[in-house]
């Protein structure tokens, strides 16, 4: 027969004293869950302020960071290990990071779609002005863009055009 002792079965040891708490205490939980529901606010807060374009701006970003950060919030209890937040807020921000590559990426893939079908014998993805000017079905895209930073040779091309 095995002679191994039954572990589950022995007494604890008396002398050991407690076991240390491995894990957030409960004001470093709830800081870290106050801290994610300000954050929400705050965007709130950003978004509908009719003041400043750079603090709604701000805002909008701030509420898909404070959407992320949420998922965080029933992670927050006492005990619970701090690197086991810190795994899935690493998780939270590749997921950021890859869908505002996949975001930025489908914006330059429609944004040639939108060249090439304007003006059909321009490459995707050129940035050939002169060809861009000998394409009159560009000027719709081309001269209701015109700003102070304008190029003088599409000035001149617009405004001959009218």
């Amino acid at each position: 027969m095995n002679q191994e002792p039954n572990v589950a079965g022995a007494p604890a040891d008396p002398t050991a004293g407690p076991r240390p708490r491995s894990g957030m205490s409960a004001a470093t939980a709830r800081t870290i869950e106050w801290s994610i529901i300000a954050l929400c606010l705050a965007s709130l807060v950003f978004v509908f302020q009719p003041v400043s374009p750079a603090l709604h701006a701000l805002g909008m970003v701030l509420v898909v960071v404070g959407a992320l950060a949420f998922n965080l919030v029933p992670l927050c209890r006492p005990g619970r290990p701090v690197m086991g937040l810190v795994r899935i807020t690493a998780i939270i921000a590749v997921i950021l990071v890859v869908a505002i590559g996949i975001a930025m990426g489908t914006a330059t893939l429609y944004g040639d779609y939108v060249r090439a079908t304007a003006c059909p014998n321009e490459k995707p993805g050129s940035r050939n002005w002169d060809r861009k000017l000998k394409c009159e079905k560009s000027r719709w895209l081309i001269c209701e863009q015109i700003g102070p930073d304008t190029k003088p040779a599409i000035v001149e091309w617009c405004a001959a055009g009218e």
